[in-house]
């Protein structure tokens, strides 16, 4: 069995839905979206992937 580490409080990935940002993850084996509604910029993109490092 291959050994997988996990972040402590879970991943958020930023990715692109119809040219908008959306914020996606996963709680209790569901997963969920958040639309940011900005358009998938280059500047919007750093400044969602800075909101996910977080």
């Amino acid at each position: 069995m291959a050994n997988t580490a996990r972040a402590k409080k879970g991943t958020v990935s930023a990715t692109s839905d119809r040219d908008r940002l959306r914020l996606g993850w996963r709680y209790k084996g569901e997963r969920y979206f958040l639309f940011i509604g900005l358009p998938d910029t280059i500047t919007n993109r750093e400044c969602s992937d800075f909101c996910v490092s977080l």
